[in-house]
């Protein structure tokens, strides 16, 4: 890392998508014993509060399709895997900093990309479907900023291997709202994390 040559990266990048291969592949990273585990990419954003590009710093994982079913449907009953620590807070801190530093490295539009701090829903389904949020995601958590397909089994990993020492830090950014999806967010998404990440690295 530029100007900080004492620290170390190991780097893999996650082929399919969904909490198996996430947590397969988290558990053979943790084998280095890292101080921090983080992960990248794109996630959907909750309507209406979240924007294309904005940054979703996790403080709790959750998943929302455990649970049990009988005659009267179905009754979740949600995991979830607490990631709010001092790295967290020391990021909150810098919030406004990372605004501005995403925004002045963005030469191609007049970016307003906000960082937001909140629960992410973890689920098993690419979701494009309006009402799906508030029905599905907000009825578990209402203070649920975004759901995305792998977070969980990240911060999961990390609670179990390595007897815990290991932070996860999930820092994703919006691509779309989970409905009306066409992708054309998805690499502006993907940018504007991977700036959040090496902001924080450096």
């Amino acid at each position: 890392i530029k100007g900080k040559v004492d620290k170390k990266v190991v780097y893999a990048s996650q082929q399919s998508t969904g909490m198996i291969d996430a947590a397969i592949l988290s558990t053979e990273l943790l084998q280095f014993k890292p101080d921090y585990l983080i992960m990248a990419g794109v996630l959907g954003g909750k309507p209406d509060e979240t924007n294309i590009g904005d940054v979703v710093v996790a403080t709790k994982t959750f998943t929302v399709d455990r649970g049990k079913i009988d005659e009267l449907g179905f009754h979740p009953e949600a995991e979830s895997s607490i990631n709010n620590n001092a790295c967290i807070t020391s990021i909150w801190r810098k919030k406004r900093e990372i605004e501005n530093y995403i925004r002045s490295e963005d030469n191609t539009r007049d970016s307003n990309i906000r960082v937001h701090f909140g629960p992410i829903a973890c689920v098993r389904q690419v979701i494009d479907l309006e009402g799906f949020f508030s029905e599905s995601i907000s009825e578990v958590d209402r203070k649920a900023i975004a759901l995305e397909m792998e977070s969980y089994a990240v911060s999961r990993s990390c609670e179990l291997v390595n007897e815990g020492r290991t932070k996860a830090l999930i820092i994703k950014s919006v691509m779309d709202n989970t409905k009306d999806k066409d992708n054309s967010g998805k690499q502006y998404a993907g940018w504007s994390s991977a700036m959040t990440v090496k902001y924080i690295l450096e």
